[in-house]
């Protein structure tokens, strides 16, 4: 999935969105694009849940540019 985010800038903030991501899905793949501001985010997580995780990080998000959830750990055969 991909978010489009408010806010993203190198530092703590991200340190911390990072953390709480992987505390969320040990799992999960994290990127970001810092210059536009998108998390992309290959994971477990609901669309919900990962929003949930990111606004409590502190961020806000401002949209969902593609909500597809793409699971690493399940590959269908």
């Amino acid at each position: 999935m991909k978010l489009q985010l408010q806010g993203l800038e190198p530092g703590e903030g991200l340190r911390r969105l990072t953390h709480a991501l992987l505390r969320a899905d040990i799992g999960g793949r994290i990127n970001f694009d810092l210059q536009a501001e998108v998390l992309r985010l290959d994971s477990r997580l609901s669309l919900g849940d990962a929003v949930a995780t990111v606004e409590g990080s502190g961020f806000k998000v401002l949209g969902v540019l593609d909500g597809t959830i793409t699971d690493l750990a399940y590959r269908p055969r």
